[in-house]
């Protein structure tokens, strides 16, 4: 479980752009969402 954790992080650095980008584009859509939450809600 240590080692694929490892693998895993070690992806994530060496695609460091990837995921800043990814997490990005995950958080706009999060706010989006949000927004349209909040305006079925209104």
């Amino acid at each position: 479980m240590e080692h694929d954790c490892a693998s895993y992080y070690s992806l994530l650095l060496s695609n460091l752009n990837t995921v800043v980008s990814l997490r990005l584009g995950i958080f706009t859509h999060l706010i989006q969402c949000m927004t349209a939450l909040l305006h079925n809600l209104l």
